[in-house]
């Protein structure tokens, strides 16, 4: 999987700053504003239920293919509120844990009627659990940002899937990510093919 960032005007500053703590802890390790493209090498671990205290929990682990130090841990799982489904991905941190919960939609991607997949924390008209929380030992802190995914087939090609995840804070766009995300044979997409058990 290959990856572009785009920091937005007023942030590159930030994204140049916020790097020196990211690279120390392995984690939203993205590159420097102006960096090239970049691709990962990702495995998919299975987390013990009793452990992480959700179903199903799976952690996807994504490393730089030159470095090999951790670009982004994070994980994945799903929970039901109101007869909705809702992603509900965790990130640990130092002494906290990033969470984000996410609903989840098709998108209209092009004017020709392609469609795809929609993630977002985004709040709706009648709000639900979407949202991004930082949950500490003191309490749990709703934070004043939203994210978006998109996920689309690559018409082009036939396997492919094009992926473009979107960051804001305070309402203001600080943050694009775009994949590329590979297939290879006929069953696993590039990097995802690798799965074991944990716990």
């Amino acid at each position: 999987m290959q990856y572009d960032v785009q920091y937005h005007a007023g942030f590159r500053l930030g994204g140049r700053f916020g790097r020196r703590v990211t690279s120390r802890i392995e984690q939203l390790n993205l590159p420097a504003p102006d960096a090239s493209t970049r691709r990962t090498d990702s495995r998919i671990v299975d987390i013990d239920d009793a452990a992480d205290g959700r179903t199903g929990t799976r952690a996807w682990i994504r490393t730089d293919t030159e470095t090999g130090n951790a670009v982004f841990v994070a994980a994945y799982a799903t929970h039901e509120h109101e007869d909705e489904t809702y992603m509900n991905i965790g990130l640990p941190l130092p002494w906290s844990n990033l969470s984000a919960v996410l609903w989840i939609d098709t998108a209209d991607i092009d004017a020709d009627g392609g469609h795809g997949i929609r993630l977002s924390s985004r709040q709706r008209d009648e709000p639900g659990d979407e949202g991004i929380y930082l949950l500490t030992p003191v309490g749990t802190v709703r934070l004043p940002m939203h994210e978006d995914f998109r996920v689309w087939p690559d018409n082009g090609s036939g396997t492919d899937l094009t992926a473009e995840h979107g960051l804001w804070i305070f309402g203001r766009p600080f943050l694009t990510i775009t994949y590329t995300i590979e297939r290879m044979g006929t069953e696993s997409p590039e990097g995802i093919g690798k799965r074991e058990r944990n716990g």
